[in-house]
């Protein structure tokens, strides 16, 4: 079962709960967060992107559960936060990636990879 519902401690010992859904993308265009790798995009873009797709999880989980408790406020954490996050824990970044595919696409990241590599090799 693929599980859409993650946890990371941000900072300061502060637990932060991400969604990993479609709705996400809605909440990213509400922002005027855009997530674009070019078909060259190198490391550095990979990175940016599956950190932004992070940000946005954790703002998806919180105006969810905002929806039943209005009270909550806005969402306190800037996407720097994240920025920090994944580079202070790399192999859990690294694992999130994973996750991120796999409720996006259903697929796991190595059938991912193998799927999109078979595409590129039609391609050429």
């Amino acid at each position: 079962m693929i599980r859409s519902r993650h946890q990371i401690e941000l900072k300061d010992g502060v637990k932060v709960e991400m969604l990993f859904t479609p709705s996400m993308y809605a909440r990213g265009r509400e922002r005027g967060i855009r997530i674009e790798i070019a078909d060259t995009g190198d490391l550095l873009q990979v990175t940016e992107a599956y950190t932004k797709l992070m940000y946005l999880g954790a703002i998806n989980a919180w105006e969810a559960m905002r929806f039943d408790d209005p009270g909550m406020g806005e969402f306190p954490h800037q996407y720097i936060d994240f920025v920090a996050w994944c580079g202070e824990h790399p192999r859990e970044f690294r694992k999130i990636i994973g996750e991120i595919v796999e409720c996006i696409t259903g697929k796991s990241l190595s059938d991912f990879s193998k799927e999109n590599d078979a595409q590129g090799l039609k391609k050429k």
